[in-house]
């Protein structure tokens, strides 16, 4: 019986295919959000998305982050100079009061590379409250204490010319030599 039921249904003509419509946004989105439960007993639970709001274009919010990534920007093109006034400029910054922009000049004051950042540095970390900051901070003057490029072939040539004395003959004693 189960192969003739097998053979009744088989032997069935197609009906015509539907109208294929889409779904609305709204099951997508549940669709995506149910499609990998956790568990065989957890249902998945649907996701609510919050609308997004637009912020204007002339808000004070979006004229003050358009400034902070206007001066991030100008920090670190000034550490690719290698002058007094851009070291100060970027130095200034390690006070102000934007921790975006101070996050910057940490990273500019790196790239500058001079150790005379360090106690600047230094002072910046004792007066933030901030643990992030501090540890970008340690980080930075632990970098900028490790010796340069020119200063590690420096020491490796003063080595280098240590170990390598010249050769002295051994002295003769003034014992005969007997054959």
């Amino acid at each position: 019986m189960g192969a003739l039921s097998l053979l009744r249904y088989s032997s069935r003509q197609p009906s015509q295919p539907k109208q294929l419509q889409s779904p609305p946004a709204a099951e997508v989105q549940h669709s995506f959000a149910t499609k990998m439960p956790n568990s065989d007993t957890e249902r998945p639970k649907p996701t609510t998305r919050k609308p997004i709001t637009a912020v204007p274009e002339d808000s004070p919010e979006q004229k003050h982050q358009a400034y902070v990534d206007s001066r991030v920007s100008e920090l670190l093109e000034l550490a690719m100079n290698d002058d007094p006034a851009s070291f100060e400029t970027i130095m200034r910054e390690l006070e102000n009061r934007d921790p975006a922009i101070r996050r910057a000049a940490i990273e500019a004051a790196v790239q500058f590379g001079s150790r005379d950042a360090i106690p600047r540095l230094t002072d910046a970390a004792s007066h933030t409250d901030n643990a992030d900051e501090k540890v970008q901070i340690a980080e930075a003057i632990e970098f900028l204490q490790l010796p340069s490029l020119s200063e590690t072939l420096a020491q490796n040539r003063a080595q280098d010319q240590g170990a390598k004395r010249p050769i002295t003959k051994p002295s003769t004693s003034k014992q005969s030599k007997t054959w």
